[in-house]
């Protein structure tokens, strides 16, 4: 099929298809008394019947049918938009680029836009049409990013971008090193990037030291199976370094049998492993291995990092710490290293340590508040009072936890803000003439699963006063989960009440009075956990506004005695997650930061992270120290949403943690 110029240009990514079919229906809002957003008169009834004809005709392809709705019935409808959308998506052709192309260049719908590129940037790859490919894509979508600063999403976009340049001889050294980067990490990469990867190879940067690097990521990974090592070897070139890791494999499970291996290189590998796996075992033989293998001046110092990284662990003690001053040359002292021996220096109150070494980690002592809370704490312990103070009085103007954790040593209040309109203004009518806005109050008075695609229009691509104003609709109308995705998708972060809604409220409130758990504790978990979604399931299988695994919800419901129904349902999940949560806060005495930790990690994981050597340490020690990102993340946040909730519901200015939580032993 090739579009005539009655057929716009809109196509659909493919996996848009499924966003849009699986995305959740939003349910309709109570009306708010003060504005009417939508009409529901006849006039807008018969547009909408005639809509879905029409949007049926363009999902099969009918062109000559679509155009009789959009220049009779539908002219100037705000969704003639979306029909020309459904009709590309119904034939995605090299013939119908133009079209494609200009409608990215003109449709105005960023969103949509999006959807269109990576559709036809993806098709024009695999057709080899490199320079249409580049064309549609305009530009570098993400700049210098690295891999790991971006999701899968946007990796795939990035990695069409990178492809086209590559193949059209205009990549230059930043398209290399973001495919090498790719190729050599241990997870795979996402389908989106597999074009890129070809073409990088097919320009000779797949060298023996790039397939070399990717086996060597999977061969000194802890979380490694012997058959992802073996199936990185298979692919380096043949040479004398692929024997030797494949010697190198003979040991995999136990490198400590090293020192079997007649071949050097392959001894550097395996021993380079025994320092991932037994850092102080390797340590303790490293002056041996020197004497017997003889690795180079860089094979040396892969090795003391990596030793060093494993004892700088949780389970580190002093010992531990100087061997790593002693033995890591300058040279060898990373940003990620260096942080993990700030955070051990402040777990056994190296105090003299800690303001240098966050220096050494550059900006981040001026603009990171957990860095800057540890460099004023280190000046404070070290006599350096009024320095110390002009740090934690800077750190304590950031809304995060270190920053409100700064604000209550100083005994400041902490730094909330908050941007959100006057909740008792009349809402502005004048928003709907925004042709965003438009599109998404008629998707959603159809129940049209698009709805989501165009609130991320309005929600990403609109003006502050545009995008506040539909938040507030959306809350007023009782949508929670559109309300913070309108302010959140644009990281409008001082948006706090539309960030912070308080849904089903009357659950939380009842379960709260019954279990005892604060309710903003309660709120707190929830937005973390879920964004109060009640529908949303994880990977893990944990179901929920407060996320309850099935195991759990289980051994809760028989030991309280609270029915078991479906963890779906709001009622049944906040009566058992508040339960949950009830018997961690007793288990730990109250402790809010425990209970959180334990909420996510596991209590038993609680109790091993805490100190036994007799030593007294505070919870910020605590916290910095959880071993799992994702847990020292999570309880941050936690307990920054918990003093933020209780902020929105009493207006006081409440310390993020309880003296007895602060200074209990940790």
């Amino acid at each position: 099929m090739h579009l005539n110029k009655t057929a716009y240009a809109f196509i659909a990514l493919l996996a848009a298809g499924a966003i849009l079919q699986t995305a959740p229906a939003m349910a309709a809002p109570t009306e708010d008394p003060s504005a009417s957003f939508i009409s529901y008169d006849d006039e807008f009834q018969a547009k909408r019947q005639a809509y879905q004809q029409a949007k049926s005709l363009a999902q099969s392809g009918d062109v000559e049918g679509v155009a009789a709705y959009t220049q009779g019935t539908l002219k100037d409808y705000p969704l003639n938009i979306y029909l020309q959308y459904y009709l590309l998506q119904a034939n995605v052709q090299p013939q119908n680029y133009r079209a494609a192309l200009n409608f990215v260049k003109n449709s105005g719908d960023r969103e949509l836009s999006l959807l269109v590129t990576d559709t036809y940037a993806s098709m024009l790859g695999k057709s080899g049409q490199y320079r249409k490919m580049r064309e549609i894509i305009g530009h570098n979508p993400y700049g210098a990013s690295e891999p790991t600063g971006l999701n899968v999403k946007q990796i795939a976009r990035q990695c069409r971008w990178y492809e086209a340049e590559i193949a059209t001889s205009r990549g230059d050294s930043r398209a290399v090193s973001f495919a090498a980067a790719l190729y050599a990490q241990r997870k795979s990469y996402p389908d989106g990037c597999a074009g890129l990867i070809s073409q990088w190879a097919a320009k000779g940067y797949l060298s023996a030291a790039a397939s070399g690097r990717r086996f060597e990521t999977v061969f000194l990974s802890r979380r490694s199976l012997k058959s992802e090592a073996q199936t990185a070897a298979s692919v380096l070139p043949s040479s004398g370094y692929a024997s030797s890791a494949n010697l190198a494999l003979g040991v995999f499970d136990d490198p400590s049998a090293y020192g079997s291996l007649q071949d050097r290189a392959a001894a550097v590998l395996a021993f380079r492993r025994y320092a991932v796996l037994n850092p102080k075992d390797a340590a303790a033989a490293f002056d041996a291995f020197v004497s017997a293998f003889s690795p180079d001046g860089t094979e040396k110092l892969e090795i003391l990092k990596t030793i060093a990284e494993g004892r700088l662990g949780s389970d580190s003690d002093p010992d531990d710490l100087k061997w790593v001053d002693d033995n890591l040359p300058s040279a060898g002292w990373t940003e990620d290293l260096i942080e993990k021996r700030l955070r051990r220096a402040v777990w056994f109150r190296q105090w003299k340590y800690v303001a240098p070494l966050c220096d050494a980690l550059g900006s981040r002592a001026t603009d990171d508040a957990e860095i800057m809370y540890w460099k004023g704490r280190g000046l404070l312990n070290t006599g350096h009072k009024k320095e110390g103070r002009e740090i934690l009085r800077k750190a304590a103007d950031d809304r995060s936890f270190f920053g409100f954790m700064a604000a209550q040593l100083l005994g400041i209040h902490s730094h909330y803000g908050n941007t959100s309109l006057k909740r008792t203004d009349s809402l502005d009518l004048s928003v709907k003439d925004n042709p965003a806005v438009a599109r998404f109050l008629e998707l959603y008075a159809m129940d049209d699963p698009a709805a989501a695609i165009e609130w991320r229009e309005v929600a990403s691509n609109t003006d502050d006063h545009t995008a506040l104003t539909m938040a507030e609709w959306a809350l007023r109308g009782g949508n929670d989960q559109l309300c913070i995705s309108a302010v959140t998708a644009a990281k409008r972060w001082d948006a706090l009440d539309y960030r912070f809604p308080m849904s089903f409220y009357s659950i939380y409130k009842s379960n709260s009075q019954r279990t005892g758990v604060p309710l903003s504790y309660l709120f707190g978990i929830s937005r973390q956990e879920s964004m109060l979604n009640p529908n949303i399931k994880s990977y893990a299988g944990a179901v929920g506004l407060m996320q309850l695994m099935p195991g759990t919800a289980r051994l809760v419901s028989r030991k309280s005695g609270i029915r078991l129904g479906a963890l779906v349902d709001p009622d049944t999940n906040v009566a058992l997650g508040s339960e949950y949560l009830r018997q961690l806060l007793l288990k730990f005495n109250g402790n809010r930061v425990l209970a959180s930790a334990g909420y996510n990690a596991g209590p038993g994981r609680v109790v091993r992270w805490m100190s036994k050597d007799g030593r007294r340490r505070d919870a910020a020690m605590y916290v910095s120290n959880i071993p799992f990102d994702e847990t020292r993340g999570y309880v941050q946040r936690v307990l920054l949403y918990t003093a933020i909730y209780e902020k929105l519901m009493t207006g006081k200015n409440t310390p993020v943690l309880t003296q007895s939580e602060r200074y209990s032993s940790y």
